[in-house]
């Protein structure tokens, strides 16, 4: 009998802590079987932390299973591939992963990421001003623009031959830099870019040295062998270039159906989905957010200033200020981007979008992270319903008006609690609401950074 595809997604705008769901399934519950983790689509944008003894380390484009020797790790053909930066991931896990490129394969048909659409990135970015979206500058959009184009896309495969590889990358290069001068009326440094692409040239080299494979071939091999498939997407559901809350969104497919087409695989290969979400709400970045915590001015702060900006903001996390509670609650989560280090906007969970993320990817159960984030609030707040919209229209998200629903809070600890018996009464409670609302039971439950603060409900 074929295996099936376990697919985990975020449901949120991303950060949820899809990484460490992944690490806690490849290295906990599934230690001895085993096992392919397999990334769908995003690239160097995307950070995924994971706790592995004293040590964080932040996964980009690196699926989440490299520190498994068990686990056989792919990069799919929907994601970009920085190769600089997957060269530097490397080198940060070598020491404790020294299995790495035995245990690694690289998609033949992703693509690369070349310097030039960085340049293209930081100009578009520019171009937009006020209504810029809050891109990372990893020039993820320009490289998927590019792909769909059809034209300025360098393919792993073209990389790896040396003398196709120039071929292309001088016509890319090329092409970018008339645009620069042209639409943007942009001069260019040369120096620097010259720099950067030795670094890039470097970073090929490398890639040169990886197992590459067709990813369709790949996902079928590995279905048709006793090996249990993961499939891990990067970002949020809201953040769905095509679903999410246009256009403040990131580039890629990031739901469910983002595996099929970043891997090649067929949606009858897709077994079970595991939708991962805060037990509160984040985001970064420009965009919609109903129920954030002290509202356009809390967004206004959050994209002008940095963490250390609040190292000295020691709010309440029961600040009646909703602006200052957002702060003490950001603070309390480390609310702060893995690849970015920008703050992230901080807020109520909202269940009608929760409940469109569920519907959107066919989630079959629910993790839910930072429990114990909302240690010591006297009430928390959740959002039900909007008074001006019966479903959520992710067009007009910034026209709703939320309506909330107050639960008690929990005056103790939760953080490191691995049994869902010895949460506090009003804990579970909040549990079995989000299971009641949504109808999808909540399986997993975090309870603090370390691998193994996880609750297992079966």
């Amino acid at each position: 009998m074929q295996n099936k595809i376990k697919v985990i997604v975020g449901l949120q705008w991303g950060d949820e802590g899809k990484g460490k769901f992944i690490d806690f399934l490849v290295s906990s519950e599934n230690k001895n079987k085993k096992l392919v983790v397999a990334r769908f689509q995003g690239g160097s944008n995307a950070g995924h932390s994971i706790e592995f003894g004293d040590r964080h380390i932040v996964f980009h484009a690196l699926p989440s299973g490299m520190l498994n020797e068990n686990a056989e790790n792919l990069i799919g053909a929907g994601v970009n591939v920085d190769a600089v930066s997957l060269q530097k991931e490397i080198e940060e896990i070598k020491d404790i992963a020294p299995w790495w490129r035995k245990n690694l394969y690289l998609s033949r048909e992703a693509t690369v990421v070349v310097p030039t659409a960085k340049l293209m990135d930081n100009a578009q970015e520019l171009e937009r001003g006020v209504k810029k979206i809050g891109t990372t500058g990893r020039a993820i959009g320009p490289t998927y623009s590019d792909f769909y184009g059809r034209t300025d896309d360098l393919a792993v495969y073209e990389a790896l031959d040396e003398d196709l590889f120039r071929k292309r990358y001088a016509e890319i290069r090329n092409s970018h830099l008339k645009i620069l001068s042209g639409r943007f009326d942009l001069s260019i440094d040369e120096k620097e870019l010259a720099e950067e692409e030795k670094k890039f040239f470097d970073g090929v080299e490398f890639l040169r040295g990886l197992q590459s494979v067709t990813c369709q071939g790949f996902v079928r091999e590995k279905l048709s062998s006793d090996k249990e498939f993961l499939a891990e997407g990067a970002q949020g559901t809201l953040l769905d270039v095509r679903f999410g809350s246009r256009r403040d969104v990131t580039s890629s497919y990031t739901t469910s159906a983002g595996a099929c087409v970043g891997l090649g695989a067929a949606p009858s290969d897709i077994g079970s989905v595991l939708g991962i979400s805060k037990a509160y709400a984040t985001r970064v970045g420009a965009g919609p957010f109903p129920t954030e915590l002290g509202g356009k001015e809390a967004e206004e702060w959050a994209a002008t200033k940095k963490k250390q900006d609040e190292a000295d903001l020691s709010y309440d996390i029961n600040e009646e200020n909703a602006f200052r509670q957002g702060i003490a609650l950001r603070n309390a989560g480390q609310e702060y981007g893995a690849t970015t280090g920008r703050l992230r906007r901080c807020g109520w969970l909202d269940l009608p979008l929760l409940k469109y993320a569920i519907e959107l990817n066919g989630v079959t159960e629910l993790g839910i992270t930072k429990l114990d984030v909302l240690d010591g609030l006297k009430e928390i707040e959740v959002c039900v319903g909007y008074e001006n919209m019966p479903r959520p229209d992710m067009n007009r998200l910034r026209e709703v008006r939320p309506v909330y629903k107050k639960l008690p809070g929990w005056q103790e600890s939760t953080r490191g609690c691995t049994s869902y018996e010895k949460l506090p009464k009003e804990a579970q409670e909040y549990i079995k609401f989000i299971e009641k609302e949504t109808g999808v039971p909540v399986t997993l439950i975090s309870t603090g950074p370390g691998r193994n603060e996880m609750i297992i409900r079966k």
